[in-house]
């Protein structure tokens, strides 16, 4: 009867993955692995714990097996025997061993006593004595066992732990093809042709860049964006959009966000990622794993499959929202270059443009204010929002060749009453956009809700001047609540400001529920309204922050620039 045990198998391995590890971990320590099956292994170690416990079972079960072939050994030797037939050349097994078994105390078994009886597996079935003895150095054989397990375990976890962190590798990738690329002024700019480690990273303002991994991976990056690469299988990028496209062989190919991780399962997919951390992940073909990073809590969504067509969206917090409405056309695939790129940039003053500010004490207008009042105070009682249209019609382009749009605002005038309020403090903001609800025409002649009257002040009986925007007139104003009707805006992002701000401090906001909401425009006009969410911390305290409005003298007005590619 051959007592040998099998080789260990994983529940959660199928039986072809068990067979393939097998032959890879054989291999590897025959030292007859290739480089394409190393790559292999290294890619189902980092991408399956059931994975990782096989090859540790293994390689801990090789390293105990041949301390104790080696004890028996020099026991026979230092007798004068022969080394029999157990030391003729055979298989790797796996000892089994009986952990429940009772075994005798090695404290009482003094070095060199008397052998004990030991299965010779030189002779299937055949029990024979043999001159083993029971420590080697002061440890049982059971014992060199346990230790040769925790020896491995540790040089396992350093060898992931190495490659988790991206050791030092050499170059890996090449930057085959640049289209229009204006790079960052702060760093010399790569050329066409250069290769790429780890010690290299690429932040571009403008323009398409396409690298070119040695694994055969191909992503193609759009900017404004920043990549960095950190081991030949692993990039991560903290702004922008790119595509990957990654072969069989490359399988694993992992892109890091600042709040998720994207892992190709054999596939092209797209990742975008805006400049709140916050990012989408679209499949164009194959499939992909998504698992969002762990918060402040250690806590993080379940990992998700992606298949083809489907997008998810990372938010803070780890959230992976349910599928998304994502264009595809939004993304530069490789081989398959737009032929060419226009940025306009939109103000309050172009066309039907205007921007004015409402005031819940009050049904004023401020259409002819120098500047934007957004403010909440404490209890959340009282309320200042901007109002902002601007007149984004645009006979040369279509709504689907939009790829991107930003708004911007210059803070004006930073007002703080109080000096005991902490000038470092983050004040958070959000923005709307008031939904095209066609309703008959204004003053400006342009029909919707995105016609509303500026208007250049009040009478003085405070009443707006031909019903001007005021707090009571405001489309889909709620005046109970100092809100906004869910049902006629659609949230579009949300930006900070430490303290009060500064003077001329540029504010933008670029984000993709941004520009679908303007390429969805069905009449040329768009409505954003800034809220401030933070509530100031005290009654008595008084702080409203203050952004250029286009009747400001000096400073720049809101602007939305919107980039087109054809």
């Amino acid at each position: 009867m051959d007592s040998r045990p099998e080789f260990p198998r994983k529940a959660d391995l199928d039986q072809p993955m068990q067979f393939e590890l097998l032959s890879l971990c054989e291999r590897l320590c025959d030292g007859l692995i290739t480089p394409e099956e190393f790559d292999r292994l290294e890619v189902i170690l980092c991408t399956s714990e059931p994975a990782r416990s096989f090859y540790i079972e293994y390689v801990g079960g090789l390293h105990g097996t041949l301390r104790w072939m080696a004890a028996r050994n020099m026991e026979r030797a230092a007798s004068g025997g022969s080394l029999g037939p157990a030391a003729e050349p055979r298989p790797m097994i796996f000892p089994a061993i009986d952990f429940d078994q009772e075994l005798p105390d090695p404290g009482f078994v003094p070095r060199n006593s008397t052998p004990v009886d030991v299965l010779d597996a030189g002779g299937a079935g055949n029990n024979v004595k043999s001159s083993i003895p029971w420590t080697l150095w002061g440890l049982t054989p059971y014992k060199w066992f346990a230790v040769s397990w925790v020896a491995a375990l540790c040089i396992t976890l350093t060898w992931i732990w190495i490659h988790e962190s991206g050791g030092p590798v050499g170059e890996f990738a090449t930057l085959v093809q640049t289209d229009g690329c204006v790079w960052t002024a702060d760093r010399v700019a790569p050329q066409q042709g250069e290769r790429l480690s780890v010690n290299d990273g690429l932040e571009l303002v403008r323009g398409i860049a396409e690298i070119e991994f040695d694994n055969g991976t191909r992503v193609v990056l759009e900017g404004p964006a920043q990549l960095s690469f950190e081991k030949p299988d692993r990039v991560a990028c903290n702004r922008g959009s790119l595509v990957a496209t990654v072969p069989r062989e490359a399988i694993g190919f992992t892109v890091r966000t600042p709040l998720a991780n994207v892992v190709d399962l054999g596939t092209e997919f797209g990742v975008a990622v805006e400049p709140n951390g916050e990012s989408e992940v679209y499949v164009f073909q194959g499939a992909v794993r998504l698992k969002s990073s762990p918060d402040e809590k250690n806590n993080c969504a379940p990992p998700v499959e992606l298949h083809v067509g489907e997008a998810r969206r990372v938010q803070k917090g780890g959230i992976i929202t349910n599928q998304v409405r994502v264009r595809p056309s939004s993304y530069v695939r490789s081989g398959a270059r737009k032929v060419s790129h226009r940025q306009v940039v939109v103000s309050t003053t172009r066309g039907h443009g205007a921007d004015a500010y409402v005031h819940s004490l009050n049904s004023n207008n401020y259409g002819g204010h120098p500047a934007l009042g957004v403010k909440a105070t404490y209890k959340d009682t009282t309320r200042r929002k901007a109002w902002i249209r601007f007149d984004v019609a645009d006979p040369s382009a279509k709504p689907s060749q939009l790829c991107c749009a930003s708004l911007q605002l210059t803070v004006a005038e930073p007002q703080q009453t109080h000096k005991t309020l902490d000038p470092n403090m983050i004040w958070d903001f959000t923005v709307w956009g008031l939904k095209d609800v066609r309703h008959g025409s204004t003053a400006d002649g342009q029909p919707g809700e995105g016609g509303w009257i500026e208007g250049t002040g009040s009478t003085s009986h405070g009443q707006p001047i031909d019903g001007a925007l005021s707090w009571t007139n405001a489309s889909g104003n709620q005046l109970a609540d100092d809100g906004l009707d869910p049902q006629r805006f659609v949230f579009l992002g949300r930006f900070q400001i430490m303290g009060p701000g500064m003077e001329g401090q540029t504010i933008q906001l670029s984000t993709s529920a941004l520009r679908d909401f303007i390429a969805d425009d069905s009449n040329g006009l768009v409505t954003l309204v800034v809220l401030r969410a933070t509530p100031q911390p005290a009654e008595r305290e008084s702080t409203i922050h203050w952004f250029a409005s286009k009747e400001h003298d000096r400073l720049t007005p809101p602007q939305l620039k919107l980039d087109y590619e054809f």
